[in-house]
């Protein structure tokens, strides 16, 4: 269907060649980085203050505007096998009707460029010879059958020259002139203007799919993919329009939002590729996808993706990194954004103590749409050829014990999970290390859920050296955590340097402690030392049912001296809200001075009937 006949060089009556109709490329000149101003919102240089882009939810003619073109096509072909048409048909001054009516479309896609703007200087396909009108001999005036006007624009007036009720002068003023191709669409309303911008739209993202600004070596991307895969783009696109602006798809402005996550820095073609590879371009298996996950997606809208996350999760989001620590770091070698997960380091319990599980996916969404969007804009920024939307994500099982793979950890990693299915195809590798030898087993469950071109990006290492080694071969090691056996500073360091809010100077270290005490009056106890100039701002965090009691005592000689100083003792840590089981802190020292080592005592109520959770977290500041 992408296809136009173009006359062949002999100048014999026939119906044309066969070509590939590449439409004009865009200058890199619209923006830093080359992307088409029509997509993603960017104004147009003509019509201004309207949306161009299928995923910025611009406007488009019902029938839109690629349909019309291929409407066009096929009528044409049909009129090829025919030696002249009369009455509502094509009509052609000159022999090659076909040829004729076919090259007006092309010339008309051309024109659009023309006339919208005046960059198409650049563009050598409108100087090649083989498509000039002198190398087409004398054609004048080629004219759209009344029947192929009137299904896209709805028109009496269309439909009236086909009846044979209007006279020769509107005739005339339907005629086509190759000085001016854009009277193919009527002057009324039904297609103008709008129309003459969304052809041209649609024209350019068909360009981008078949020569992109940047070549990706992989099929499946804009410039490698098959016929088909160019036609379920297009259809991918329309159907978009379609259910966005129909009244019959509750919600269907979500769709194109969903497909433009990024569209600050992916240009449209690649957001359309990115989803139709997740379901190997079937655009029905796409929408069901999309359909899977809308509910959630409306869902975070409505709350505009958790803007101020701490408010959102009603805990500062750098404590619940530290029970839950995913982080985004630096770049690798290709320039893909790095993810890295301490999936050894994840506790539940912790979680618990700071917040509830439901918030995890608050704190992916604000991650996906406000952070990953920010350091993909960073990566463009420093790589103009930055067209891939995707990251590494490296995962440390180094401390996972067999007791934390159950099905409340588990049901953590699910409900973060299903926030990134609703962006898919973001992964480009993943690099699972240091795993346990029983993770053998619980991996090949979890590789039968997933889909093969997913489970073809993860790469699983139990040899520490052989992961080292893989590692490196993607990342620079000084970029690489030192935890993540590189020679850069440990996630926890960068999570630290990160809680800082308002301008605040970050701490210098943090201390974390997950203080498990036993039931009926049982103990906990946590050890940290401070060094000169040192001073600390001591927290706990649980969601304890009847609280617990805390005593804290500094040893200046060592924790082996009989020379203790009691700091703290019997500190009540108790809930103010009337039994509900929600998370609750309260701050034990403000600031703690002196060096020393120390001892953190923790004992839970008598009355207690389970084991009691709670999460110290000691600020180091100099």
């Amino acid at each position: 269907m992408n296809c136009l006949c173009r006359p062949s060089k002999s100048g014999k009556n026939d119906i044309g060649v066969l070509s590939e109709y590449a439409p004009p490329a865009m200058p890199p000149e619209y923006n830093d980085r080359g992307i088409n101003p029509n997509n993603f919102g960017v104004d147009n240089p003509v019509i201004e203050n309207e949306t161009n882009s299928i995923l910025e939810g611009g406007s488009e003619v019902e029938d839109n505007d690629s349909q019309f073109f291929f409407d066009a096509r096929e009528e044409f072909d049909r009129m090829s096998m025919k030696s002249s048409v009369r009455g509502g048909g094509i009509i052609a001054n000159n022999k090659n009707e076909s040829s004729s009516a076919i090259y007006s479309v092309y010339q008309r896609a051309k024109s659009v460029f023309v006339t919208t703007n005046s960059h198409n200087a650049h563009d050598p396909a409108m100087v090649n010879d083989e498509f000039s009108p002198d190398s087409m001999g004398n054609h004048k005036s080629v004219r759209l059958s009344s029947s192929l006007l009137a299904k896209h624009s709805r028109t009496p007036s269309i439909r009236s020259i086909r009846s044979g009720t209007t006279n020769s002068s509107l005739r005339r003023r339907r005629a086509v002139s190759m000085e001016h191709p854009e009277t193919l669409l009527p002057e009324k309303e039904g297609l103008g203007r709008k129309s003459m911008k969304t052809f041209r739209n649609s024209m350019s993202v068909l360009g981008i799919l078949k020569k992109p600004r940047v070549i990706v070596d992989e099929k499946g991307f804009p410039g490698n993919l098959t016929q088909k895969q160019l036609d379920a783009c297009m259809e991918f696109r329309s159907e978009l329009h379609k259910r966005s602006t129909s009244s019959a798809y509750k919600d269907g402005h979500l769709y194109p939002e969903m497909v433009g996550t990024f569209r600050d820095v992916e240009e449209e073609p690649y957001a359309l590729c990115r989803f139709l590879r997740a379901r190997d371009f079937n655009v029905e298996q796409v929408f069901d996808m999309m359909n899977e996950h809308l509910e959630i997606w409306k869902h975070a809208k409505e709350s505009d993706y958790y803007p101020d996350i701490d408010a959102a999760m009603g805990c500062p989001l750098s404590i619940v990194l530290t029970q839950y620590p995913v982080l985004y770091s630096g770049n690798a070698k290709e320039g893909y954004p790095v993810c890295y997960f301490h999936a050894g380091r994840l506790t539940v319990q912790g979680i618990e103590c700071i917040t509830t599980l439901d918030s995890i996916p608050k704190m992916m969404w604000n991650t996906m749409v406000y952070q990953v969007a920010g350091i993909f804009r960073d990566a463009a920024e420093l790589n103009p050829d930055f067209v891939r939307c995707e990251q590494i994500t490296v995962i440390n099982l180094e401390g996972l014990s067999a007791s934390q793979v159950n099905s409340r950890t588990l049901d953590v990693v699910k409900k973060a999970n299903a926030v990134a299915e609703c962006i898919p195809e973001m992964l480009y590798r993943c690099i699972i290390i240091n795993a346990p030898s029983f993770f053998a087993v619980t991996w090949r469950i979890i590789r039968a859920f997933l889909d093969k071109n997913t489970s073809m990006k993860i790469e699983l290492y139990s040899n520490k050296k052989k992961g080292q080694k893989r590692l490196t071969e993607l990342i620079d090691e000084n970029s690489l955590p030192s935890d993540f056996d590189g020679m850069g500073p440990s996630t926890q360091e960068i999570l630290c340097k990160n809680s800082a809010k308002n301008g605040e100077a970050p701490p210098k270290r943090r201390i974390v402690e997950l203080v498990s005490v036993k039931r009926g009056g049982g103990e906990g106890t946590l050890a940290f030392d401070l060094k000169p100039n040192e001073k600390m701002k001591l927290q706990v965090f649980t969601r304890s049912e009847l609280g617990g009691h805390f005593s804290l005592y500094r040893f200046p000689e060592g924790l082996k001296s009989s020379n203790m100083t009691p700091v703290l003792e019997d500190f009540s840590v108790a809930r103010s809200n009337n039994g509900e089981m929600t998370p609750f802190s309260a701050d034990l020292v403000d600031d703690l001075t002196g060096a020393g080592e120390y001892t953190l005592v923790g004992k839970s109520e008598v009355k207690s009937k389970a084991t009691e959770y709670f999460l110290v977290i000691g600020d180091v500041y100099e």
